[in-house]
């Protein structure tokens, strides 16, 4: 979760890591519309690998 939140704000900035909770890949990558994006899809496959 922290790990989503700091590499996800490190693009978004002014969005809440709180949106990135529900691991929306849609969210994210309209919020992104970048390399972050996709980044951060990974690292939800992962934390969500690890529960």
């Amino acid at each position: 979760m922290l790990r989503i939140g700091q590499q996800g704000m490190g693009g978004m900035g002014r969005i809440p890591p709180i949106l990135l909770a529900p691991f929306d890949p849609a969210a994210v990558l309209a919020g992104q519309g970048g390399v972050d994006g996709i980044q951060a899809g990974a690292l939800r496959d992962q934390v969500a690998g690890q529960g």
